[in-house]
């Protein structure tokens, strides 16, 4: 009863007021109603925004509710990478084969990064797809000038914030089927890298997460594996890496797949992952191959942020385009007369959960 009494004296309030300005009945009946809607959420407690157009569009018409679209490309003309410094290019441009946000001068880093330096034996670009008029970021080594070889692209400043989602279409050369005759079994080849947070700032409680391909015997293989795992960096009491602790590492837990990585095939790949502790931190990894359903690879439930960490701050920086690994990998393709190479496209990065339950129709190719 209260609330209707208070509704009237607001119709009969604002009406008079309407009445003696001259503006047209409907649109004081309009406002009105607004006001009754102001003034009945008001009384509860509740949201007092008002929807004043009937026509227009809900507040998330987004296709993955919670989430927002932060960037994506398919590497199309008006991108192009360019040259930094020795040790790092730069994607640049708007790609208008896709819509907004689509330009890389407004990603937060957008950098290729290097080991040592970029040369015609190690280099990421944007090309052509071979037979076709597709064009994608290609990732090329052949021998780098350190004891590693490193292809990254880098994304900074935590716009991901503490739960992402990402997409990406991936292609490995067939080159890469010579390290299955590699003699050892191999843990190291990252495809992506996740910082929370990173060692080289000045943050507290550096902590990372890791994705890559693992051989997993001696001698030879018929297949390699995804996998991850996740780091703990020694701090001081404080929380701050320091010269003599920055690269001391605990792995908290590591996880290979049962899912076989695909070679010379395109297929997608879809990350997700929520910073938190053994309980609440998700890290998820699927893949959809060609004319193929949506599959599992990794699935975990552990941290994804440091264990001294009593507060969620978010990835800082992620490189989720990676080739990273020992040279005597790179070198054992190489003196087979092959170069270790990836194909990226079609890139697709969201803050929030969207996952989108993998499915072959969105693989073109």
């Amino acid at each position: 009863m209260k609330m209707r009494r208070v509704e009237r004296l607001f119709a009969i309030t604002v009406l008079t007021v309407l009445i003696v300005t001259g503006l047209p009945v409907t649109s004081s009946f309009r406002f009105v109603g607004d006001c009754r809607a102001s003034a009945g959420a008001a009384l509860e407690g509740g949201d007092t925004s008002v929807t004043r157009n009937a026509t227009a569009p809900p507040k998330n018409n987004a296709p993955f509710p919670g989430a927002r679209l932060l960037f994506n490309s398919g590497f199309e003309p008006g991108t192009r990478v360019v040259n930094m410094d020795q040790k790092r290019d730069k994607i640049i441009g708007i790609d208008h084969s896709v819509s907004p946000p689509n330009d890389w001068d407004k990603l937060p880093g957008s950098l290729i990064a290097y080991e040592v330096g970029m040369s015609e034996d190690i280099r990421g670009r944007i090309i052509k797809e071979p037979g076709t008029d597709n064009h994608v970021l290609s990732f090329y080594a052949r021998k780098s000038l350190a004891h590693k070889t490193r292809v990254q692209v880098n994304v900074a400043d935590g716009i991901v914030g503490s739960e992402f989602t990402y997409r990406i279409k991936m292609w490995i050369h067939p080159d890469f089927n010579l390290l299955k005759d590699y003699e050892e079994a191999f843990n190291w080849l990252t495809i992506a890298e996740f910082w929370n947070n990173e060692p080289w700032g000045n943050t507290r409680y550096p902590f990372r997460v890791t994705a890559g391909i693992r051989k997993t015997a001696a001698g030879k293989v018929d297949e390699f594996y995804f996998s991850a795992n996740a780091q703990d960096m020694e701090v001081d009491s404080r929380g701050y890496p320091t010269a003599r602790t920055r690269m001391k590492k605990t792995t908290l837990w590591r996880q290979t797949s049962t899912v076989p990585v695909p070679i010379g095939e395109w297929f997608e790949l879809e990350y997700y992952l929520k910073e938190g502790n053994e309980k609440t931190g998700r890290f998820v990894l699927s893949m959809t191959r060609q004319g193929g359903p949506g599959q599992a690879v990794l699935d975990v439930t552990d941290w994804t942020q440091h264990t001294r960490a009593t507060y969620t701050d978010g990835f800082q920086a992620i490189d989720p385009l990676k080739m990273y690994t020992d040279n005597r990998l790179t070198d054992h393709i190489r003196d087979r007369g092959g170069a270790l190479q990836f194909y990226w496209d079609d890139l697709q990065l969201f803050a929030g959960d969207a996952r989108a339950g993998l499915n072959a129709d969105r693989m073109p190719k």
